[in-house]
């Protein structure tokens, strides 16, 4: 076994602890939403992705056999993120990210599932079609000194990717965000702020689990 790919096992295996980490740190963080949202019935959009964030991350942490890509990126309004995605079925995957950033009046949150499928760009030597069409929802939190501005995004846009003989990638997407609903939340009040479209573009490297079967496309 070759120094590169000994170095990509650990690095594909560190993101997957890092991801699995974040995952519970989050559900952490949020509990007090949850707990309001179990009392009070109001609707808590990021405590809800989060649940299916953690939920997701368990129940594939427990199996033996995961194809995966583990990536870390870098965006906006994904913001420094990481995360992985999973086969689901064939040209298809969901992914699963966490993003964040150092800021002066608190700590921003992403929190975002998406559905990517690979749509053409046949190489024999890959598992999947080189350029792709993703889409999903986002929520985000961006604390300022007197509010928190937060609001909830469904996307769609497409995307390139690239992939070496070390099952390490590099990928690119644009998106255009369409906010369902947008808001700054004060410390006794919560006041609605106009909905808006807004691009995005994602930059993201990734490493490629040994469980991928490289195959021809259409055998």
């Amino acid at each position: 076994m070759s120094y590169v790919h000994m170095i990509c096992i650990f690095l594909c295996k560190f993101a997957g602890v890092f991801f699995e980490s974040a995952s519970i740190t989050l559900l952490q963080t949020y509990k007090k939403s949850f707990v309001s949202l179990a009392i009070s019935g109001k609707p808590c959009p990021g405590g809800l992705i989060l649940v299916l964030l953690w939920a997701a991350c368990f129940h594939l942490s427990a199996q033996k056999q995961v194809a995966a890509e583990f990536a870390l990126g870098g965006g906006f309004p994904e913001l420094l993120h990481t995360g992985a995605r999973f086969k689901i079925a064939e040209q298809s995957q969901l992914g699963l990210f966490f993003g964040s950033m150092p800021a002066a009046n608190g700590v921003p949150v992403r929190l975002e599932l998406d559905w990517q499928y690979h749509l053409w760009g046949e190489n024999p030597k890959l598992l999947f079609r080189k350029w792709y069409v993703r889409t999903g929802i986002m929520y985000a939190d961006n604390p300022n000194d007197d509010n928190t501005i937060t609001y909830l995004t469904l996307f769609a846009g497409p995307g390139r990717q690239w992939v070496t003989d070390f099952n390490l990638g590099l990928q690119i997407d644009l998106a255009l965000h369409a906010q369902m609903f947008h808001r700054a939340r004060y410390t006794y009040s919560t006041e609605p702020l106009r909905k808006e479209l807004v691009p995005g573009i994602r930059l993201q490297v990734f490493y490629r689990s040994v469980q991928y079967k490289a195959k021809p496309v259409g055998r």
